[in-house]
């Protein structure tokens, strides 16, 4: 492919059709890799124009990407390995904060350069402008962009197939996936989390033995009635799980009474006691007596959980007592 001459001008001297400015302005709302694979000929130069700074506005978002990734790095290194300095500086606080300034920055920038388009402009915008001159990284831009439109696809699959393979409905099962919304995140997003388990879930005990619930008392409670493998996705102090507003505690699970096949609990929560261990025997229990961070429940729930849900259902069918 060619590349598109650089149009000098800041200003085009006719009238630009109505037509064109939307065009233009569907590069900035996620349209420009799918324009960049036509042949350049087929552009105006206004096009070719906002196709170029459009590109070079997507070509700047996997930078202020990494700057997230790698502040979500540092907040969880320091909360798993320095505590005292994660607590005595506000690492997360400042760090997000941080991170969401880069977006911010960036968005300012994605919109003033979008602008552009509909007010019929082909004015330079500073940095993007340079980026624009910039053929390969384009090209590099272009493909990033189609194959996270890939990705996000594969994502919504993902989702939509997770959600066959649980159930929210009050009919006893053999794997309970509770998580805490904190009434900003969708059901949704959960699925997808939890959807390497769920597929184990389907592999290890056959369908319909899934069941993913939002979190709060009795969602614990009827888990550990009927549950045989748990993952409780809730946040916590040495007091115990909090939940709707207040606190489930060891003690509050021994009240409950156990189901006689429970096998495994997984406990996100911070700081938690040892007790759970005695509360929940003989099952096994993987929990956290500092603070944990996100991206290491994140990992066992893709990696490490899967094949652990499978050896719990194995040794279940084997009649094994010992995990």
């Amino acid at each position: 492919m060619k590349p598109d001459a650089i149009d000098t001008q800041s200003e085009s001297r006719t009238p630009v059709p109505w037509a064109q400015r939307v065009l233009a302005l569907g590069y900035y709302l996620g349209g420009a890799p799918l324009a960049w694979l036509r042949p350049a000929g087929a552009r105006t130069p206004f096009l070719a124009h906002h196709l170029r700074q459009a590109l070079a506005v997507f070509a700047l978002l996997p930078l202020t990407a990494l700057v997230f990734f790698i502040a979500v790095a540092i907040i969880s290194a320091t909360m798993i390995f320095w505590r005292d300095l994660y607590e005595g500086v506000a690492v997360e606080r400042n760090l997000i904060n941080f991170s969401r300034r880069t977006f911010l920055c960036w968005g300012v920038l994605a919109l003033f350069s979008a602008a552009h388009a509909p007010w019929g402009s082909m004015a330079p915008v500073p940095i993007i402008h340079r980026i624009a001159r910039r053929r390969r990284l384009l090209h590099l831009a272009a493909g990033c962009i189609l194959a996270s439109y890939t990705l996000i696809a594969l994502a919504g699959a993902f989702t939509l197939h997770a959600g066959t393979l649980m159930r929210h409905d009050p009919a006893p099962g053999k794997v309970y996936f509770l998580y805490e919304d904190m009434d900003q995140f969708p059901r949704a997003l959960f699925a997808l989390g939890f959807y390497r388990l769920a597929r184990a879930s389907d592999a290890a005990y056959g369908p319909g033995e899934a069941v993913m619930l939002d979190l709060d008392r009795g969602a614990i409670e009827r888990a550990l009635r009927e549950g045989s493998f748990i993952f409780i996705g809730s946040h916590g102090m040495t007091r115990g799980l909090l939940v709707d507003g207040g606190w489930f505690t060891p003690e509050d699970a021994r009240r409950t009474g156990l189901n006689r096949d429970l096998r495994y609990v997984y406990l996100t929560g911070c700081d938690q006691p040892q007790a759970w261990i005695d509360a929940f025997a003989p099952a096994e229990v993987v929990t956290f007596g500092r603070l944990t961070a996100v991206v290491e429940h994140i990992w066992w729930m893709w990696v490490t959980g899967p094949a652990k849900l499978r050896a719990v259902a194995t040794q279940a069918e084997v009649g094994g007592n010992t995990l």
